[in-house]
């Protein structure tokens, strides 16, 4: 049931627990329909892990349902829910001496400490599971944690390594035949190309990506990347391409029920679409501002503001500009999402000058370039020195 939901967030790792046989009708009704059997059974999963927990005879029950658990938890964002039965049988995993099962559900802690931005506890993680994964023998396991670890590296700056980290999780995922290993290495590659200012590598893995989501019938990677080809679109000035990609990609993501991905595919739409000038600019951003603040999505929320300070700059409101701008830095240090920190840095410094304060404009140039740099963005980083020199040659 697991495998026919529409998100799985990485390659499913199973255990030695006892399998009962259903019958053929029940079976077919599980599959036809997993994530109406997982709604069905939300109130009663938690406790029955937590109940197997109890007993060393049954803990590999816990932590295979747990994890095979996690992609419905995710999908809903029932975030405390994945929290209690992963650290439930994290505990029994490792009061029993199920190592592989440790491992798994420190998988699944990863992504939690990720999504909350808590990137050096889950670097830790990280290295723990990876261990285990080693010397237990488990590839599929460690090219997963790989790939995690790669994700941890990018957001924490050191891409050089992230790329190596991806590059290695892509050949243990070839090797081994790992499909959706495969996509989320090469998703993690097309991300960090993006943000270096290597548009062309970028866009070549994330179709690759594409086409394996698309295989696997996971209509949530697909969103993810149809969004990151429609942001290379965007950067390249294709606003056409970019809105196809966004549109399709939002229309998924309804389908689909992942509010999220809803989430991020309007955040995009609308950035384009004001970018581009659209007639419906103000409007989609409206929709994206109510559904962002409605789901409480930091990152969502951040990149609102960022599109609303380049909205308000185009129509000559520098003052709320700046104001959208410097709310949305501070939530993007809280966050560390040192790219788009970047971006909102360089944005806000065209801001500043426009209002005449040419040291705020600096300022904040100054520390974009450091951030692009840091990125090996080189086009980026040429861009803000740029602006720096423009404005010191500015009459007094």
């Amino acid at each position: 049931a697991e495998q026919r939901l529409p998100f799985m967030p990485y390659e499913p790792i199973r255990g030695d627990a006892a399998r009962w046989r259903l019958a053929e009708h029940e079976i077919d009704a599980v599959l036809s329909g997993p994530g109406d059997w997982f709604a069905a059974e939300q109130r009663n999963l938690a406790p029955v892990v937590i109940q197997a927990c109890k007993d060393t005879s049954t803990v590999d029950i816990a932590w295979e349902l747990a994890a095979a658990s996690g992609s419905f938890f995710l999908l809903r964002s029932f975030h405390d829910e994945l929290r209690q039965v992963h650290l439930a049988a994290l505990t029994a995993c490792a009061q029993a001496g199920r190592a592989r099962g440790e491992a798994a559900m420190i998988r699944g802690i990863t992504v939690m400490r990720i999504m909350a931005a808590r990137y050096e506890e889950a670097v830790a993680d990280a290295e723990r599971a990876l261990r285990i994964f080693a010397e237990t023998g488990d590839e599929c396991g460690r090219g997963s944690m790989l790939g995690l670890r790669a994700i941890l590296r990018r957001k924490l700056g050191d891409t050089s390594a992230a790329i190596a980290d991806a590059q290695a999780s892509l050949r243990i995922a070839r090797a081994g035949g790992f499909r959706l290993m495969e996509y989320l290495a090469q998703h993690t590659l097309a991300s960090i190309l993006r943000e270096r200012g290597d548009l062309a590598g970028a866009a070549g893995h994330a179709a690759q990506a594409l086409s394996i989501a698309r295989a696997l019938s996971q209509p949530a990677h697909e969103v993810a990347e149809l969004i990151t080809l429609g942001a290379i679109h965007r950067e390249r000035g294709r606003f056409e391409d970019s809105e196809r990609h966004f549109t399709e990609a939002l229309r998924i993501a309804r389908g689909v029920g992942h509010r999220v991905y809803e989430a991020n595919a309007l955040v995009n739409l609308a950035r384009s679409r004001v970018i581009s000038g659209s007639e419906r600019a103000e409007e989609t951003l409206a929709e994206s501002l109510s559904l962002s603040r409605q789901l409480n999505l930091p990152f969502a929320n951040a990149a609102n503001l960022h599109t609303l300070g380049i909205l308000a700059r185009g129509q000559d409101r520098a003052d709320d500009a700046l104001r959208h701008l410097e709310t949305a830095v501070r939530m993007w240090r809280a966050q560390k999402a040192t790219f788009q920190l970047a971006c909102t840095l360089e944005e806000l410094g065209r801001t500043f000058a426009e209002l005449g304060n040419a040291d705020r404009a600096r300022e904040a140039w100054r520390e974009a370039h450091a951030w692009f740099d840091s990125l090996g963005n080189a086009a980026k980083a040429q861009q803000t020195a740029g602006l720096m020199a423009g404005v010191r040659r500015r009459p007094r």
